[in-house]
């Protein structure tokens, strides 16, 4: 997680997902937790975020994620601690945990045994013995079973043998927010000058170099980033959101787009934007 949602960002992400399933799985006991005080707290919509974020990284690799959750737990418990570093440790870890155990109980009825052996690894890193895992996992177990096990269990069977990608959707829904009341996400090392690319100009360029093989230099998701991070007005980290796309090039629309994108990349390289041009004409 990038930044925490603001209110109007939870209320966009609540109506669109409120009768889903998996999101009614973990919304209540979410609230439960906070309604504590004071320390970190994740919101419903923040935990639905950051579960079905992890849940599709599995579904693209499931033999990536193998290497990518063995230190799941702590890098979420770092990456909260750089949010909210004035804030206790013991509720960043329970936020942490929160996650890791909701990613777990949603791997642990899956048939595939690479779900299962995932599931371990995760569950593997939580404090099991301890009250708070207890009671937290009893607390999202009880509003599991009052909604139906089997239920949720036919609702995480389906999402993960499906093409659907919440996490990318949700993404596009806050990149499609206005503006002026999103939060800033991208702040950490873009050139504020620099115009911020609308997703289907993004989708364009990932399409022709990811999929279409456009440059062997940017085959690959870091390469790629790098290089979008210099035309797009985002960082880095922010572009390597993964986005799958079937591009039209026939559409003007689309037509438009790439010439914006050849004129972008004309500085950088010269011989790619020329390319880009020569598919449209």
């Amino acid at each position: 997680m990038q930044y925490r949602l603001r209110r109007h960002e939870k209320e966009a992400i609540r109506r669109l997902y409120r009768d889903n399933t998996i999101y009614k799985a973990f919304a209540a006991p979410c609230k439960k937790y906070g309604a504590q005080p004071k320390g970190f707290k994740l919101s419903p919509e923040e935990l639905f975020f950051e579960l079905t974020a992890v849940l599709d990284d599995i579904k693209e690799a499931p033999e990536d994620a193998r290497f990518a959750l063995q230190e799941f737990w702590s890098e979420k418990v770092v990456d909260y601690e750089e949010l909210s570093s004035s804030l206790e440790r013991s509720s960043i870890e329970q936020a942490a945990s929160m996650v890791t155990l909701s990613v777990v109980i949603c791997l642990d009825g899956m048939e595939l045994s690479l779900y299962n052996t995932l599931g371990m690894i995760l569950a593997g890193q939580l404090r099991w013995d301890s009250p708070q895992m207890v009671e937290m996992k009893e607390s999202f177990m009880s509003n599991i079973y009052r909604l139906g096990e089997d239920d949720f269990s036919a609702a995480i069977a389906e999402y993960m043998n499906s093409d659907v990608f919440v996490s990318e959707d949700i993404a596009g829904l806050l990149e499609d927010l206005p503006q002026s009341d999103h939060a800033e996400s991208d702040t950490d090392g873009d050139d504020e000058g620099m115009p911020r690319l609308t997703n289907r100009q993004l989708m364009i360029l990932f399409d022709l170099f990811l999929n279409k093989g456009f440059s062997t230099e940017y085959c690959n998701q870091k390469a790629l980033a790098i290089l979008l991070s210099r035309v797009s007005g985002r960082s880095e980290e922010s572009i390597r959101q993964k986005i799958r796309c079937g591009v039209d090039y026939e559409i003007a629309d689309v037509h438009n787009d790439v010439k914006l994108l050849a004129q972008l990349l004309e500085p950088i390289d010269s011989s790619l934007a020329e390319k880009m041009r020569n598919l449209i004409e």
